[in-house]
């Protein structure tokens, strides 16, 4: 049996959608666990609605805690030999559970993971294929190969070309969890992906299948600039402190070094976008929000070596308005950008 983790905060315009697909499932034997995190709209309410009398779906309320503690209670009362987590703003392929299943025993992997499609503004992207699609993956290339690819590409230039971070997409051997003692951290902001690197560490074999069976909804840049807020920074550079650690021992550690050094220049990079979009009616503002953010400890950290020649034209341009904070020439080539 599998058990699906659905962490719910607030999502009464999505979470209808994401029922339905669960619902929609070829493979049957699954248990649905619907986790309020102390939603104050209308969720629950839907849920009720949506799953009807289908005893496999149960819901649990519970006071708010964050993404990760609300994730952890599933886990917490999940029955099933595989576990794997869909947020309630997203939703599955109705084969997702038979395939992913269907590969997680023939591989007899302890994580197996599929394609991802990320919707936005109307527009589907299709994540990364990556060359060992389709293949039983052993531990070491797990450590060598697939960890550092959750953090960045191998090479900057190639920014798509890296694994999705979160814990969605993954089907997971319970006793993988259960023998290894991991668990979320308290973070509400990247702890998804934290929880994956560690049990890619530990897994024996993991299996990527190349087909994209979820569907990943993404916020419209405009309504992100709370990922600004002091105390999600904060957070970021929490999770970065807990990867390092993670990959602390492993051959691959100078390796995962380099790459939060290169996801870091694309982390400033983004903020700067979201400055620029979150004010557009507002010049001055949105200026002065640059120029802060440029002088940030972090920023001047991350573009304090020499940027590469061969990065894409574009790219190596914002990032020397960035390394240099010329922030006016940044918001205006930003605003070019995206004419």
């Amino acid at each position: 049996m599998i058990s699906i983790i659905v962490p719910m905060y607030n999502v009464e315009k999505y979470i209808r959608r994401c029922i339905l697909s669960l619902k929609s499932q070829t493979y049957t034997d699954i248990e649905v666990l619907l986790v309020d995190d102390g939603s104050s709209d209308n969720t629950v309410k839907i849920c009720k609605e949506s799953f009807q009398d289908d005893p496999r779906f149960i819901i649990y309320q519970k006071n708010n805690e964050g993404p990760g503690k609300t994730r952890e209670y599933g886990v917490n009362h999940a029955n099933g030999e595989y576990i794997c987590f869909v947020d309630a703003d997203d939703w599955i392929d109705s084969t997702f559970c038979e395939k992913m299943i269907y590969f997680a025993g023939i591989s007899k992997a302890d994580l197996t993971r599929c394609n991802v499609v990320i919707h936005q503004n109307g527009v589907d992207e299709y994540m990364w294929n990556p060359p060992f699609a389709d293949t039983v993956l052993d531990n070491n290339f797990i450590v060598n190969e697939a960890l550092p690819l959750m953090i960045a590409p191998r090479d900057e230039k190639n920014y798509k070309e890296r694994l999705p971070r979160g814990c969605v997409a993954t089907l997971i051997r319970r006793t993988l969890i259960s023998e290894s003692g991991v668990h979320f951290t308290g973070l509400r902001n990247g702890e998804d992906a934290v929880y994956t690197m560690q049990l890619m560490v530990l897994a024996k074999k993991m299996y990527y299948v190349h087909e994209y069976l979820y569907h990943y909804e993404k916020e419209n840049e405009s309504s992100l600039s709370s990922t600004l807020v002091p105390q999600v920074l904060s957070q970021r550079e929490e999770k970065r402190k807990i990867i390092i650690e993670i990959a602390k021992g492993l051959p691959s550690y100078n390796e995962v070094l380099r790459r939060c050094e290169q996801e870091d220049r694309r982390m400033v990079y983004s903020d700067a976008r979201l400055i620029v979009h979150s004010h557009k009616g507002n010049i001055g503002k949105t200026i002065t929000n640059l120029r802060e953010l440029l002088k940030r400890d972090s920023s001047r950290l991350a573009f304090q070596g020499r940027i590469r020649h061969d990065l894409p034209f574009q790219m190596k341009v914002l990032y020397f308005l960035i390394k240099h904070k010329m922030s006016i020439m940044l918001y205006l080539a930003i605003r070019l950008k995206n004419k």
